[in-house]
């Protein structure tokens, strides 16, 4: 007789589109349904997160009072700034209502599984191994630089959880020294990444030029992931390559209108600082750009701009795992990135792109300016980048190994039978 699917609980802490909800969504939807069953809940339910999973018809729990412990280099928060007592002090006041609240979803879902989706999600960590719940801990993020009282204590977790899985070597020797926990790096769904693809119609709708050199870059404004740097290499490139446009997806966005933006909005440039934003709008309106930059919304299907594009940058300022690097092997684009643990997993120096120096504008756009100018290099890169993803990112092998996860947890043999 059949065994009845198991179901997997997800547990998703970011409140917004982008990179780790993409992950997540993938992840589910390629698993066999057969064997598992997916419910997502969100900690922080934004109204775009719920009609993303609901959409692909992922059961979908919006759950408050779950509080991420957000400490990643993805949103980094140094000790000196206020904000990140703030953010501590509320960790701390609600570890035991987060704990509480994660026990409570576990008894509202009964899930034979618990996927954390995040590093941020440590107090949930903690009660889960402590209760017994079969555990999994997928770490998405590297640590900060210092080895303080914060990643002690969040290690501390991950070496007494069940499972750990990572998306890169770097991450896992960062984080527990390699001594535990699998590598499975996010990967791509080669059904919706097309090299094939036709790029011209989209670039007529963004009204570029079909023989325009054209960047990518999908790292909105987040300058952990190198939108100052992007924005000087480009202005260095607008002599080299007359015509030349940086697509941005992710870079337009609604401010936020609660008092605490607002007033950072105005109170931030009386000091000589800025919120983000203000300080992203004043260097395109000192570099004089904004006309090389076609600026869009965030777009969850990115395989068309890919297809219009000519190479993909990536010029994070500290270790990153870049989906956007896989995806530009999937669909036979090369990419430039920074030379940072992580992104050399990602992209082989040389062959199927380059790396440069992570922060330094002159040598991302000399390196932008090899590929854009020698249209044989750019496609013998993208070959072998696109034969490099065929062999480590298909979607099929990963969640083979994820599941296998599952299954050694729950002492499922090793078919996948009950």
């Amino acid at each position: 007789m059949t065994a009845a699917p198991r179901t997997v609980l997800y547990i998703q802490h970011a409140g917004a589109l982008g990179g780790s909800a993409m992950s997540l969504l993938y992840t589910m939807q390629a698993l066999d349904r057969t064997r598992y069953q997916p419910v997502v809940a969100l900690v922080r339910p934004a109204d775009a997160l719920v009609r993303l999973y609901e959409g692909a018809g992922i059961r979908t729990v919006p759950w408050t009072g779950i509080h991420p412990w957000d400490h990643s280099t993805v949103s980094p928060q140094p000790l000196h700034r206020p904000r990140t007592w703030m953010h501590l002090a509320d960790v701390a006041t609600h570890w035991r209502t987060t704990q509480r609240r994660t026990m409570e979803l576990v008894a509202h879902v009964r899930p034979e599984v618990v996927h954390l989706n995040s590093m941020p999600l440590s107090a949930s960590a903690d009660v889960l191994t402590r209760e017994g719940v079969p555990t999994v801990w997928h770490v998405r993020e590297p640590p900060l630089p210092a080895r303080g009282p914060r990643y002690r204590a969040i290690r501390a977790r991950m070496v007494a959880v069940d499972e750990l899985v990572f998306i890169s070597e770097a991450d896992r020797r960062a984080w527990v020294g390699g001594e535990r926990g699998l590598v499975i790096p996010n990967f791509v769904d080669f059904a919706r990444f097309d090299r094939g693809m036709d790029g011209g119609a989209v670039r007529r709708r963004l009204g570029i030029a079909a023989d325009a050199p054209v960047l990518l870059y999908l790292g909105g404004w987040n300058p952990v992931k190198g939108i100052f740097p992007l924005l000087r290499a480009v202005a260095l490139l607008r002599d080299r390559f007359p015509g030349l446009r940086c697509v941005m997806p992710g870079s337009v966005y609604a401010q936020g209108e609660g008092f605490a933006a607002r007033a950072a909005r105005a109170l931030l440039p009386l000091v000589g600082s800025g919120t983000v934003s203000q300080r992203i709008r004043g260097e395109i309106e000192r570099l004089g750009g904004a006309d090389l930059l076609v600026q869009l919304p965030f777009a969850d299907d990115v395989a068309p701009l890919f297809a219009a594009s000519d190479v993909v940058v990536f010029p994070a300022t500290q270790p990153h795992f870049a989906r956007p690097a896989v995806e530009a092997s999937a669909m036979a684009r090369p990419t430039v990135a920074s030379r940072l643990p992580g992104l050399d997993e990602l992209v082989d120096d040389g062959k199927t792109g380059l790396l440069v120096p992570a922060g330094d504008p002159a040598a991302l756009a000399d390196a932008l300016a090899r590929i854009l100018g020698d249209e044989a290099l750019r496609r013998r890169m993208g070959e072998a980048a696109y034969h490099a993803a065929r062999a480590r990112f298909a979607a099929d092998a990963a969640v083979q190994r994820l599941m296998a996860v599952y299954d050694r947890l729950l002492g499922v043999p090793a078919n996948g039978g009950g």
